[in-house]
């Protein structure tokens, strides 16, 4: 588990370190709420196959990068991204998050990149 955090977090430093411009990096957050989305969601298909994250904290990061306000969206395919944040919200451990506004769902709520675990 150790090395699995180190990983992630050498990966988010280097993100952080290349300068995209799309990407935003939170301060220390918690999760408030998680909401898994189906594979198949007829009511709403933008959304389908994501866990949508709702943070405590509503002003994660900037609002003139474009993504709304203390709400992520993470891929299904990023399973182990997922186990951390599990473990962060069941521990409520502080994280840090890396967000992109050129990776959104449904126009709005940008997808995680990458994220740390205080």
């Amino acid at each position: 588990m150790n090395k699995l955090i180190y990983i992630c977090g050498v990966l988010f430093g280097a993100a952080c370190n290349a300068g995209v411009s799309a990407e935003e990096v939170t301060k220390d957050i918690t999760i408030k709420t998680l909401h898994p989305i189906a594979e198949v969601r007829p009511a709403y298909t933008p959304s389908q196959n994501i866990t949508r994250i709702y943070f405590k904290e509503t002003d994660g990061w900037s609002k003139d990068v474009g993504c709304r306000n203390g709400e992520a969206d993470l891929k299904s395919t990023d399973e182990h991204l997922l186990s951390i944040l599990l473990m962060a919200w069941a521990t409520n451990k502080s994280i840090k998050v890396a967000v992109d506004s050129a990776l959104k769902v449904d126009n709005a709520v940008c997808t995680i990149t990458a994220l740390v675990v205080q």
